[in-house]
């Protein structure tokens, strides 16, 4: 090993670190801006489009200049989705498609369907999931498997039928919601955050699968938004409680759409509860689980 070239670049790393993190809370802080690339005549795919986040994600980027392509299991709300959108817009802003996103050949269909009717696809983004609470021992094997199926094995799928043709053009954005489920823990979480936990490792690894590869331009970002208040109407699958204040679908969807026009590869809202969550993993677990029961986050099943 060539120990002087190692302390080398350890102290190049350090500096380098310093002088990003800087970079960043200025950011943050406003003082230094952050150029957004225009969205206009762009063709979004997002998943989950039905409602909730998903609804809110379209619309935004429909507003963006994007042509839309809401995909859903939920058919009836993916074309309220789609006429939302093409009655605040313009005509034909959005079309709907009917899809079970935990099917591989579903993804092959869908895609046939989109590029016949609206063209290649610029902007995927991964926003489907299945919202449940319950412990490990509650939870049956089929739910299990069909979170793990919606919430993370779906992104392999759609990554795989739409990133070939991006790189062939040498263009384009993959877009996840994972959740701050990822980087944190909670009781009657287990199943969701493992889900949540597999999404943000996918996106950080492909992040620096595309970087390596010779002047690519297909950017990824992955969003890890805090519990959403959603109104009665977006239904809610669990009752949180907890101290901290929960987001509203609109604030995490101008978030989500300010990453992918600003090319960032990870989007925290708010950001002060992920930069706890983060700070918290680097003491002693006595402190770690302090902090975590101080903040504690007490999930349970809805009865409706």
């Amino acid at each position: 090993m060539n120990y002087p070239v190692l302390f080398v670049k350890s102290i190049i790393g350090f500096f380098y670190s310093v002088y990003s993190f800087l970079v960043y809370i200025f950011q943050l802080l406003g003082f230094l801006r952050v150029p957004k690339k225009s969205l206009k005549g762009q063709l979004a795919l997002v998943t989950g489009a039905g409602r909730g986040l998903g609804r809110e994600i379209s619309i935004l980027l429909a507003k963006k200049g994007c042509t839309v392509a809401c995909v859903d299991i939920n058919e009836e709300g993916c074309q309220e989705t789609v006429s939302i959108i093409n009655r605040d817009f313009k005509l034909e802003a959005a079309k709907a498609y009917k899809a079970d996103v935990a099917s591989r050949e579903a993804w092959t269909e869908l895609a046939k369907q989109i590029a016949a009717q609206q063209g290649e696809v610029d902007i995927l983004v991964n926003n489907a999931g299945i919202v449940a609470s319950h412990s490990i021992l509650e939870a049956s094997d089929d739910l299990i498997e069909k979170m793990f199926d919606v919430n993370l094995k779906s992104h392999f799928w759609s990554i795989r039928t739409f990133l070939p043709k991006m790189l062939k053009r040498n263009q384009g954005h993959i877009c996840a919601i994972s959740s701050i489920a990822a980087h944190t823990k909670a009781a009657n979480m287990t199943t969701y955050a493992a889900t949540k936990y597999g999404v943000t490792g996918l996106m950080e690894n492909l992040r620096i699968e595309l970087k390596q590869m010779p002047n690519n331009n297909v950017k990824t970002t992955v969003v890890h938004p805090y519990f959403i208040d959603s109104s009665p109407i977006n239904v809610k699958h669990w009752e949180v409680k907890t101290d901290l204040p929960s987001v509203s679908l609109q604030d995490v969807a101008r978030a989500t759409v300010s990453g992918i026009q600003k090319n960032q590869h990870t989007v925290a809202y708010p950001f002060y509860v992920y930069a706890l969550c983060l700070a918290v993993k680097c003491i002693p677990q006595p402190a770690s689980d302090y902090w975590y029961e101080s903040f504690q986050v007490e999930l349970s099943d809805k009865k409706d």
